[in-house]
């Protein structure tokens, strides 16, 4: 089973994109940029980061720990961008 860590600020992300991979059979963890993105990756040692990014955008040492994770664990990084969509100013993933 493929292991993803999801990085996001909105809870409503998180729920989203979870229940989008659960069907595909992939175990969500699910963070912050402010709540521990430095354990979660140390700790849970995902297969695979997803990162939201949004209107607000991480602080230099939390790109370092990404970095980090990136060149030491060999851990791809996504990253999923919010867009507007339609006439209705939709948000879409």
């Amino acid at each position: 089973m493929v292991r993803v860590l999801i990085v996001a600020q909105d809870s409503k992300t998180k729920s989203e994109l979870r229940m989008g991979l659960a069907r595909y059979d992939v175990a969500c963890s699910l963070t912050s940029y402010n709540n521990g993105v430095r354990d979660a990756i140390a700790d849970g040692r995902p297969d695979i980061l997803l990162l939201e990014m949004g209107e607000q955008l991480p602080d230099t040492g939390i790109w370092e720990s990404i970095r980090r994770a990136k060149r030491g664990k060999n851990l791809p990084v996504e990253t999923v961008v919010r867009v507007r969509t339609g006439d209705r100013n939709e948000n879409a993933i």
